[in-house]
């Protein structure tokens, strides 16, 4: 269907934190009633980008599925490992103002034979059939997944563009 091409594909995740939102609740389960947010922060950010995230990952592997099914999940962690073993990872965690924060995690690479569930989904996109181009960088997400204690919401979402007719 899509001849020989090669895609630029990237994976990506974000995550607004804001750590006074977390703490009011943080503090109030670890029995840190007296305690300054201040004197937490390397705490909060290790419970947020280590155990929150864990659960918030999971819960988009979860919609995934759900939503694209086994196989393209399949692709989809397929090629995260492949850019992983390839070096093509990045991961970021900005400070913005105060206690706020933007945590982005980015898996890319050039692929010549993408797997197949994983085309089948993005040959389904109206904005690839027209214009070559699947998903939103850091725009729009695929799917995303809220916490159901914590304030905090994972977005995720794949870019694919097709680069040439070869690579």
């Amino acid at each position: 269907m899509l001849g020989s091409a090669c895609f630029r594909i990237i994976i990506w995740r974000r995550m607004s934190i804001d750590l006074v939102k977390v703490w009011l609740i943080y503090r109030e389960e670890k029995g840190l009633r007296n305690a300054e947010i201040g004197d937490h922060i390397d705490a909060l950010l290790n419970f947020v980008l280590g155990c929150i995230r864990e659960e918030l990952e999971a819960k988009i592997r979860e919609e995934i599925l759900k939503r694209f099914g086994r196989g393209f999940l399949d692709a989809l962690l397929g090629l995260q490992k492949r850019f992983i073993e390839e070096g093509n990872y990045d991961s970021e965690l900005e400070p913005i103002l105060g206690y706020m924060y933007i945590w982005r995690e980015l898996f890319s690479g050039i692929v010549l034979d993408p797997p197949p569930e994983f085309i089948t989904v993005v040959t389904r996109d109206k904005n690839f059939r027209e214009k070559g181009v699947f998903g939103s960088f850091l725009r729009k997400s695929l799917v995303s997944a809220s916490h159901t204690k914590y304030p905090l919401t994972m977005f995720f979402g794949v870019e694919v563009r097709k680069c040439s007719d070869i690579c």
